[in-house]
């Protein structure tokens, strides 16, 4: 008989945490490298606060690295709003008023004026991008201390580049 091949089943989550987590350590000491090497030949001062929020990142990929399957269901989460987001966004275009997907938060003034709501190509805009900045900021906020010093840079240099 012959012998069928056998599938290879990858590494395990434990050992692909390890390996992402090598990664990381590895790609911050060549960045750290890369920008002492560019401030001496530039002439310029490299900002610590850059390379603190740098560190502070790579920190929060070896965390989320170390729960692949927590990732994945998150993912899958954002995955199912989307097509919810799809399926709204389709019976409004027939004739249809569902409830939305994703709304603003109390006071965001962003999006205060009537045509996120009535321009149904707006609407569908705002809420892409409330799910997506959601899904990013739910990402790097674990749960655990929220008084956390390197969890409130964390959120903080989150919220900057989602907003």
């Amino acid at each position: 008989m012959d012998k069928q091949p056998q599938a290879d089943t990858g590494a395990s989550p434990e050992e692909l945490a390890a390996i992402m987590g090598d990664i990381a350590q590895r790609s911050r000491s060549l960045v750290e490298d890369f920008v002492n090497r560019q401030a001496v030949s530039d002439g310029q001062v490299v900002r610590p606060e850059m390379m603190q929020m740098a560190q502070t990142f790579f920190e929060l990929t070896s965390r989320m690295m170390s729960s692949p399957a927590e990732l994945l269901q998150a993912q899958f989460g954002l995955w199912q709003d989307y097509m919810r987001l799809w399926q709204t966004t389709a019976q409004r275009m027939m004739g249809q008023d569902p409830e939305p997907v994703a709304v603003p938060e109390r006071g965001d003034r962003r999006f205060k004026d009537p045509a996120w709501n009535d321009n149904l190509l707006f609407d569908f805009i705002k809420q892409s991008y409330l799910l997506s900045s959601r899904f990013v900021l739910d990402q790097a906020r674990p749960d655990g201390d929220e008084h956390d010093r390197n969890q409130q840079k964390v959120d903080f240099y989150t919220r900057q580049f989602v907003d």
